[in-house]
């Protein structure tokens, strides 16, 4: 049975509870990443960063769902069905709109980062030096593959992934020639940039590499919107705004 609505119930309890909403759930992703998996020295690239992922989504609705209907003075809870509707519209979301569950946890400088979406191929250094406006476009259009800036980057810098080091150290009985075919380049931020130059020297030189995994909390995508299914839910059964928007509707035809 979907929440009963007391009498004291207003719309200004929705729209604080969607407000909230909206502000938790990036919040408990962001959160997840700083104190859980950036500490676990988990990235994008593991092969079960869409398990941990996921598990950041879960619980990320599951506290958003928590909070904002705490904010709302109801007498009954969701049933299991209903819930499961809401999770299946929220991931509805997600998924549209460009989020995968390997995006929910941080980036590692020696890989494709968690904003990763399409890179170019290199050969030589010429064909670098032709291809810097279309690292331009796609830092524009995607932003740093790592950390996810995209405005106020005055220049998006070509990042070989994997880094050059890491690729001649750890590849050598390949050749050079298949590793150079894998190569891409990507849009990255001079930060980031300057971040991998240090933990590549740091790897190279045989020291522990502690600042190769990046968070990126703060750089937020549609995905990170949360859609306050249940909010609406209540809104369109349980109050009379429809029949509301109609009276408004008829008052402005006069």
């Amino acid at each position: 049975m979907p929440p009963v609505l007391t009498d004291s119930y207003e719309y200004e309890d929705l729209a604080r509870s969607a407000f909230a909403s909206f502000l938790v759930f990036p919040t408990a992703l962001g959160a997840l990443q700083n104190v859980l998996w950036s500490p676990l020295r988990i990235s994008s690239q593991m092969y079960l960063s869409p398990v941990f992922g996921g598990f950041s989504f879960l619980a990320a609705c599951g506290l958003t769902n928590y909070v904002s209907l705490m904010l709302l003075s109801t007498s009954n809870k969701f049933s299991h069905k209903e819930s499961i509707l809401f999770g299946f519209v929220q991931y509805t979301w997600f998924y549209v709109t460009g989020g995968s569950f390997w995006r929910l946890v941080p980036s590692h400088l020696f890989q494709h980062g968690a904003f990763f979406h399409t890179g170019l191929p290199t050969t030589s250094a010429a064909a670098i030096a032709s291809k810097k406006e279309q690292i331009q476009r796609l830092g524009r259009r995607y932003g740093c593959h790592s950390c996810g800036r995209r405005f106020f980057v005055s220049f998006f810098i070509a990042d070989h992934q994997p880094p050059n080091g890491i690729t001649l150290k750890d590849s050598l009985s390949i050749g050079n020639k298949r590793v150079i075919d894998k190569q891409q380049l990507l849009p990255h931020c001079s930060n980031c940039s300057l971040r991998q130059a240090v933990a590549v020297r740091a790897f190279l030189s045989g020291k522990p590499v502690l600042n190769a995994v990046m968070s990126h909390s703060t750089s937020l995508r549609l995905y990170h919107l949360w859609m306050p299914a249940p909010l609406l839910y209540i809104l369109f059964t349980q109050t009379d705004v429809i029949s509301d928007a109609k009276l408004c509707f008829l008052e402005l035809v006069k």
